[in-house]
């Protein structure tokens, strides 16, 4: 039998997978069609080849699905990796994040129900393109087009990781909004002592 793996998935096929996951079957038939499609993305095995599987078989891969799907799903964090013959690096560090990543997370309300769909959308905020030695006039990929590509070919263990290190900053959020609009408020008020003395020396002057 094959291995079911969560790596076998990329980003993309990770929400089609959830969205099938969560699809209520009435008849036994539209249940044995969604296990087909959930059992071919987990495992790779194409969809003809499982309906022409004995039952028996089949019901075998149903039980290690089921039993499969039931595992927690966990990252593999990866500071770097290679995509499409680029590179791409993720650094967590809080010096590294810029109050515009913060604000995109704010915008995108992302709940447990909607994790699946926004993450190449939290890893294209998270990685960036990193040029390489031997192509150094190629263009860097534009936010969209990270997406797509971290859509389309971007394994799901490494995406997760990502996802985990994004609900550990979810937590954070306030308090380092909190800290940028002090800091900033900070500038503003020596910006006027500035103009403030400026234009007292012009009026003594």
């Amino acid at each position: 039998m094959k291995k079911f793996s969560w790596g076998n998935l990329t980003l993309g096929q990770y929400a089609d997978f959830e969205i099938a996951r969560k699809q209520v079957c009435i008849l036994p038939v539209d249940l044995l069609e969604k296990d087909c499609k959930l059992i071919s993305l987990l495992t790779k095995i194409p969809l003809s080849e499982l309906e022409a599987m004995p039952m028996s078989e089949f019901n075998e891969y149903r039980k290690q699905m089921y039993e499969f799907v039931a595992i927690e799903l966990k990252g593999r964090f990866m500071a770097k990796f290679k995509l499409a013959h680029r590179k791409f690096v993720f650094d967590p560090s809080n010096n590294n994040i810029k109050v515009s990543n913060l604000t995109d997370l704010s915008l995108l309300k992302i709940t447990g129900e909607n994790l699946a769909e926004q993450l190449p959308t939290i890893v294209s905020i998270f990685c960036k393109e990193k040029k390489v030695w031997y192509m150094p006039f190629r263009k860097p990929l534009e936010f969209q087009e990270r997406m797509k590509l971290f859509k389309d070919q971007l394994n799901l263990e490494i995406g997760f990781g990502v996802a985990v290190f994004f609900c550990k900053v979810s937590e954070e959020l306030p308090n380092l909004m909190q800290s940028y609009l002090e800091a900033e408020l900070m500038k503003v008020d020596n910006l006027l002592n500035e103009a403030k003395e400026m234009i007292r020396q012009v009026e003594e002057g």
